[in-house]
């Protein structure tokens, strides 16, 4: 006949056994699961801050770039060099598309990037973080703080932003907004010098000094 105690301790180690196989295997899974999102978000975060430096670095090379050659145009619109001009404008104009261009395929990357970073917020480092703060801490056009009020909002960086854009309080200062607009702006100046060398030289009429140009685009835009 069988020892009732012995019965019971032999099923209490093997329940042990079991309890601490299962608990092993738990921790192994949860250390995985840690090293993978780990993995990811060191990926993603590489490729995301590669990008977003060479989209900041390569718009400070186009904006000194094109302070040294529209200081060469003016130049040469002040010596009546209009042939020299038209190359020199055309050529600006044709680098800055290249630089939009650019910006946009550098901004596409970056929003890829983006997206990874924002899952793992939501899935992992911020899940279900939110705190009492003061809400939105933005500006007017003109500068002037807006009043913040304290409320409970989820806490992130992306999961943040997801959550003005719900409450209508998108920021108004994206880069993808304003440095392609930039960009685009300078190009219209080059374009404007281009169009006016051109019809210098095309009708074979040299003007006297700087000031025909701005006579030139009040031509352009009357009033």
């Amino acid at each position: 006949m069988d020892d009732p105690l012995s019965s019971a301790s032999q099923h209490t180690e093997v329940f042990n056994d079991t309890l601490g196989h299962s608990v092993d295997i738990n921790a192994r899974e949860f250390d995985h699961q840690w090293k993978l999102y780990g993995a990811r978000f060191e990926y993603a975060w590489r490729y995301f801050n590669f990008h977003a430096t060479q989209r900041t670095t390569m718009f400070n090379f186009f904006i000194v770039f094109s302070g040294f050659l529209i200081n060469a145009c003016f130049s040469l619109l002040q010596n009546n060099h209009h042939i020299l001009l038209l190359l020199a404008s055309t050529l600006g104009t044709a680098i800055t598309l290249f630089f939009v261009f650019l910006e946009r395929r550098n901004e596409e990357l970056v929003h890829v990037a983006e997206e990874i970073l924002r899952a793992l917020e939501k899935e992992v480092l911020f899940k279900d973080l939110e705190s009492t703060i003061k809400w939105p801490k933005q500006r007017t056009w003109l500068g002037k703080m807006i009043e913040p009020d304290t409320e409970k909002i989820p806490l992130g960086i992306f999961i943040r932003q997801d959550y003005d854009e719900t409450q209508n309080r998108k920021s108004k200062y994206f880069h993808g907004t304003w440095l392609p607009r930039i960009q685009l702006t300078i190009a219209c100046m080059y374009l404007l010098l281009a169009f006016y060398s051109l019809y210098v030289v095309k009708d074979s009429y040299v003007l006297p000094n700087i000031y025909s140009f701005w006579h030139f685009v009040s031509r352009l835009f009357p009033g």
